[in-house]
C-alpha cells in the first residue's frame, strides 16, 4: 500500500493562512448575527480591509515567481479601486451593489495569475468562475494535513513552535488577567468590558460565532490552495455546436419578427409622437424602462451563444446582428423614457444605476453586433475592461452629491413642474448632500427643514462621515 504524501505549508502559505483567519475573525466580530440586515457587507473602513487581507492571503499563496501580465495589472487595479469605495462613500445600497462587483473582479484577477486558458471567453469565463467557487470546497482538509506534517520528522520547528507557543499562552493569559483584574481594581478597569461582555454573552452566541470564524478561514484557505496548488487546465480551443443551425436560427427569427413590430411602435407612438396612446403621452412615455432593460440583458444572452457557438452559419449571424439592431432601438426607446422621467421627478440611485447598465448593455450589444459580422474578433477581454472601469468610475463620481445637485438645479430653474423630495436628499443622500442642502436652505429659508437628519452608527465608516462631523 502507498503512503499519503505529507503537505506542508512554506513560511508565504503560513502567513497567508494567518491573513485568511484574521479576515474571518473580522467578519465575526463585525457581523454577530446573521439575520442583521446589513450581513453581506462590513462596515466602510473594515470592508476595505477584508478585501487587502483576503486578496493579500490569495497573492501570496499564488505560484511564486509569477507575474501580472497587462490584463492582470489592470484587473489588479480595477479591484484595489473598487475596494477602497467602501471606505469613502456612506451609502450602503451603493455597498450592496458593489459587492458582487468587488467579489467577481478578485476571481477573475486570481483566476487571470492563476493562468486559466481561455478566460475571456464566454465558455472560458463560466469554466473559470465555477472553479473558483468549487477552489471555496475543495482543499478544506488542506490546514488540518499541513498542521498534522509539523510534527512529523522534518516539520518546520519555528512554524510548530508558533503554533504551539499560541495553544499555550490562550488559557494561561485569560487566567493570568482574571487573577489580576481581581486583585488589582484600577488594572481590572482596564478590562472591564471586556471580561462583562464574556459574562453576558450567550453560549450559543460563542459557538455560532466560533463555527463560523472555523468555516470562513478553512473556506478562504481551500480557495488560497487552489490559487497556489491545483494546475490551470490544459487550453482547449472553442469549438463549434454540433446542433443544426436551425435552432438558433428559429429563436432569433421569433425574436427579430416581435422586435421589428415593436420598433415599429416605437418609432411612430413614441420617437415622432404620431398618435396619442389611450393613457396620454406623458404618462406612456414615462413608464417600462426597467422592464425595457430587463428585456436587452435576455437578448444580450441569447445573442452571445448563438454567435459564439455558431459562427460559420451566416443565417445565425445574420439574425444574430439583426436582432442586436433592434434591442439597440428597445435601449435608446428605455434611454428616450427614462430621460423624460428623470425630467419631472428627478435624479436616484436607481435611476442612475439603470442609466449606467443602458451604457453598459450598448457597449456589450455593440460587441456582439461586431462579434455577428467578424466571428473571428476577440473583444471580451477589453469590453470588460471598459464596463468594469466605467462602473469603478461612476462609484468615484460621488453620484449622490451629483444626484442631490442635479435635483436642486431642476427644481431651481422649474419649480412648478419639478418635485424636490427634501427628505431624500436628507436622508437617502446624506451626508454626500450636505454642502448642497446647506445652500439650499440659504437661498430659500421658505422651505422647511426635517427636524432629524440620518445619524452615523459604527456602520458607516467612511470618509463622508469624517467630512460631514
Amino acid at each position: 500500500m502507498g503512503t499519503e504524501k505529507t503537505i506542508r505549508f512554506t513560511r508565504r502559505q503560513w502567513l497567508g493562512l494567518g491573513l485568511t483567519a484574521a479576515a474571518s475573525l473580522l467578519w465575526v466580530i463585525f457581523q454577530p448575527s446573521i439575520f442583521d440586515g446589513r450581513f453581506v457587507t462590513l462596515p466602510g473602513f473594515g470592508m476595505t480591509l477584508w478585501v487587502g487581507l483576503t486578496f493579500s492571503a490569495l497573492l501570496l499563496w499564488a505560484a511564486p515567481g509569477k507575474k501580472f501580465s497587462r490584463r492582470g495589472t489592470a484587473l489588479l487595479t480595477l479591484t484595489v479601486a473598487l475596494s477602497l469605495v467602501f471606505s469613502l462613500r456612506a451609502d450602503e445600497n451603493l455597498w450592496l451593489m458593489n459587492l458582487p462587483v468587488q467579489l467577481g473582479l478578485m476571481a477573475l484577477t486570481c483566476l487571470e495569475l492563476r493562468g486559466e486558458a481561455n478566460l475571456f471567453t464566454f465558455r472560458g469565463l463560466m469554466g473559470g468562475l465555477g472553479r473558483c467557487v468549487a477552489g471555496l470546497f475543495r482543499y478544506l482538509p488542506r490546514p488540518f494535513q499541513a498542521m498534522t506534517g509539523l510534527f512529523e520528522r522534518g516539520g518546520n520547528r519555528r512554524i510548530k513552535g508558533f503554533l504551539l507557543g499560541v495553544m499555550l499562552c490562550v488559557p494561561l493569559l485569560v487566567i493570568v488577567v482574571l487573577l489580576l483584574s481581581d486583585a488589582d481594581s484600577v488594572f481590572g478597569g482596564y478590562f472591564q468590558n471586556l471580561i462583562s461582555a464574556v459574562q453576558t454573552t450567550n453560549s450559543a452566541t460563542v459557538l455560532w460565532a466560533a463555527i463560523r470564524f472555523v468555516a470562513g478561514t478553512l473556506m478562504l484557505c481551500s480557495l488560497c490552495c487552489f490559487m497556489g496548488l491545483a494546475s490551470a487546465p490544459e487550453e482547449k480551443p472553442e469549438t463549434p455546436s454540433r446542433a443544426h443551425a436551425a435552432m438558433p436560427a428559429t429563436v432569433l427569427g421569433a425574436l427579430a419578427a416581435v422586435y421589428l413590430l415593436f420598433a415599429y411602435v416605437q418609432f411612430r407612438y413614441l420617437f415622432f409622437a404620431a398618435g396619442a396612446p389611450a393613457q396620454g403621452y406623458a404618462q406612456y412615455a414615462r413608464s417600462g424602462f426597467f422592464q425595457l432593460v430587463a428585456v436587452a440583458f435576455l437578448t444580450l444572452m441569447v445573442v452571445l451563444p448563438c454567435v459564439c457557438r455558431w459562427p460559420g452559419s451566416r443565417a445565425v449571424r445574420g439574425l444574430a446582428g439583426l436582432v442586436t439592431l433592434l434591442t439597440l432601438v428597445i435601449l435608446v426607446s428605455a434611454a428616450w423614457r427614462m430621460a423624460l422621467y428623470v425630467q419631472a421627478f428627478g435624479l436616484s440611485i436607481l435611476r442612475v444605476v439603470t442609466l449606467w447598465g443602458m451604457l453598459a448593455l450598448a457597449i456589450a450589444l455593440s460587441a456582439a453586433l461586431a462579434k455577428a459580422l467578424r466571428p473571428r474578433l476577440k473583444i471580451a477581454a477589453p469590453v470588460l475592461m471598459i464596463v468594469a472601469a466605467s462602473w469603478v468610475l461612476l462609484n468615484y463620481a460621488n453620484i449622490n452629491a451629483r444626484i442631490a445637485e442635479y435635483n436642486v438645479r431642476a427644481w431651481e430653474a422649474q419649480p412648478e413642474s419639478v418635485r424636490l423630495d427634501v427628505t431624500y436628499l436628507t436622508y437617502d443622500l446624506y451626508p454626500a448632500s450636505a454642502p448642497v442642502l446647506k445652500e439650499l436652505y440659504q437661498n430659500h429659508p421658505e422651505l422647511e427643514q426635517p427636524v432629524e437628519r440620518k445619524q452615523p452608527s459604527w456602520f458607516d465608516s467612511s470618509v463622508d462621515w469624517l467630512i460631514a462631523q
